[in-house]
């Protein structure tokens, strides 16, 4: 059986033709009146051990089968090809179609010839009256096959850093035509053959060939992520997940070499984890989340892309070339100069930012292509960042709790439309909402839990708040931060505030009691004095002091009756 598979890999073409034919015997043998539904039956091999990069391609592998995988970027119509051909005598009017060598004279205009791949099929002579021409089709006997030819090229995440993708040609025949869609991530298995290309002869001088992929079998692999998640690889992320400020830690990841720029790591950190898409009847509402990202230059802001590109599963950086959303399907797609693009192109993107998909109109013909894409020790590890990534975004999704506070989305959203209206800002609309919901089951998925909680709400409002603050005119910038100071700090940062405020006020008691010598068993700080020194730095609620893990691990404790906090030594 080995020598059998050896045979098949290393003489295809004549393999599987011996393959098809022995097949269409024996489904005849069951099914004889099969022949009236197909002429053909086709042996298609699948698994073939071994996948080849298209870089990697060379002589060595001609006339061999092989197997690659990437995205396709181009596919064309369906054409008619020659397959079985017969020809008109214009001298006598003979039909011309029968292999002399093989068929006696009785046979005569039943066999067609057979077209070749690599030279056209040319008559010396009209075997009837001898003449040599001329010889016109016969279209009406002449049997054709469904021809079709797609670009492969190499998945994003397999591209080496620094490198541009190569692509390579594949042919489609028969029942293979409009398998792959443009967008999507494919593996291949079929022969690489050469042709000839007259181009590359006249251009060189000297033969050239071309060579290109002839399918076999076509497997869709972009249903998952490239990157494979091993049990341990599953373990770590588990135990990273229930460190107690892992979100602090998974938005540090994000460009570590780049100092400050909390709010824009955070926001690259949400959109790389993503909302839960959902589904409503019929509509689809999208999960992703985009990002647009305004500054000065020299602000880092190509280098957070790059990062974000070596970081997602799936991603492809671009300055406005055409197909790049197709193309990160799935993924996240960065496009650095965005200012720099014209008019028409920069509102094609529209409709591949909200519903995901993107409109063909050429010719009259209308088409829509999936383009489900983002327009995306201190820190974790690169490499357990990117698997945390796809871990959340594979198994989390999260649903909006019970208990979550509606009543601070609705105070919200109503603050949002007045002070819009008051200061002729971006009109906020229901979108908006949306927005904050895609926000809140990210950092859900960033803690891996399987509900929005309001933690959650919080980070989003806070992301979304400091956005439209950054976003508003110089003279009502400064009205905006004072109108919504109670949400531009997030409750996580409220803690470590409120703790060095707590330590302080501690750290001044045991001082007294120092100086006046008094037996010391247990300190206590009223909680006026917290919240009064908490709101000179806009800080009104001490309620997630009360609930933090680090105020049980400094062995505080929190007397309700009395409004004081307690430390016993």
């Amino acid at each position: 059986m080995s020598i059998f598979a050896a045979w098949i890999v290393e003489a295809p073409k004549d393999m599987l033709s011996l393959l098809d034919e022995v097949a269409r015997d024996v489904v005849l043998s069951l099914f004889p009146y099969y022949d009236t539904i197909h002429k053909e039956v086709f042996v298609r091999i699948l698994d073939l051990p071994g996948t080849e990069k298209i870089r990697d391609l060379r002589t060595a592998h001609l006339n061999f089968l092989i197997k690659v995988s990437g995205v396709v970027t181009r596919r064309t119509s369906v054409f008619p090809q020659l397959q079985l051909v017969k020809f008109n005598c214009v001298a006598c009017g003979a039909i011309l179609g029968y292999e002399l060598r093989n068929y006696s004279v009785k046979q005569r205009g039943f066999r067609p010839f057979t077209q070749h791949k690599n030279a056209e099929l040319s008559l010396n002579a009209c075997p009837e009256c001898q003449s040599k021409g001329p010889f016109s089709l016969n279209t009406s006997q002449t049997i054709y096959r469904n021809y079709q030819k797609l670009t492969l090229q190499e998945s994003p995440s397999s591209v080496p850093p620094g490198r541009v993708p190569r692509s390579k040609e594949v042919i489609l025949l028969a029942d293979l035509i409009d398998k792959a869609r443009p967008g999507e991530e494919v593996a291949i298995t079929g022969v690489y053959i050469n042709t000839p290309d007259p181009t590359l002869n006249m251009k060189d001088g000297f033969p050239v060939f071309k060579t290109v992929i002839e399918a076999n079998h076509i497997e869709r692999t972009a249903e998952g992520h490239t990157t494979v998640l091993t049990a341990e690889d599953k373990k770590a992320i588990l135990k990273w997940s229930k460190q107690p400020n892992i979100g602090q830690l998974l938005i540090q990841s994000i460009a570590p070499s780049i100092y400050g720029h909390t709010s824009v790591k955070t926001a690259l950190c949400l959109s790389l984890f993503g909302g839960k898409p959902k589904h409503i009847k019929n509509s689809r509402v999208r999960g992703d989340l985009n990002v647009l990202m305004v500054g000065d230059p020299g602000t880092a802001k190509s280098q957070f892309l790059k990062f974000v590109q070596a970081t997602a599963p799936r991603a492809v950086y671009t300055t406005g070339k055409g197909g790049a959303l197709v193309l990160a399907d799935k993924g996240v797609c960065l496009i650095d100069e965005f200012d720099k693009m014209n008019e028409q192109d920069r509102t094609s993107i529209h409709e591949a930012m909200e519903q995901q998909t993107i409109s063909v109109s050429k010719a009259g013909i209308v088409t829509s292509l999936q383009v489900s894409t983002a327009s995306t020790q201190t820190h974790l590890p690169p490499e357990l960042l990117k698997k945390y990534i796809v871990y959340a975004r594979t198994y989390v999704n999260p649903t909006v709790s019970s208990t979550l506070d509606t009543r601070k989305i609705e105070t919200f959203y109503a603050q949002l439309r007045k002070a819009s209206q008051h200061t002729g800002a971006v009109p906020i609309a229901v979108r908006h909402i949306e927005s904050l919901f895609r926000m809140a089951e990210a950092y859900a998925r960033m803690h891996l839990r399987d509900a929005v909680c309001n933690d959650d709400l919080d980070m989003a409002i806070q992301v979304m708040t400091t956005a439209l603050c950054d976003a508003q005119k110089f003279t009502f910038k400064r009205q905006w931060k004072k109108l919504f100071a109670q949400y531009l700090s997030f409750r996580q940062d409220n803690t470590i505030v409120l703790m060095h405020i707590v330590q302080e006020l501690f750290q001044a008691a045991y001082t007294y009691h120092q100086k006046i010598s008094a037996p010391l068993s247990e300190l206590t700080v009223a909680c006026t004095d917290v919240l009064s020194k908490a709101k000179s730095l806009g800080i009104l609620d001490l309620s997630p002091l009360y609930e933090s893990t680090a105020f049980e691990q400094n062995g505080l404790r929190y007397d309700p009756d009395h409004q004081m906090i307690l430390k016993t030594f």
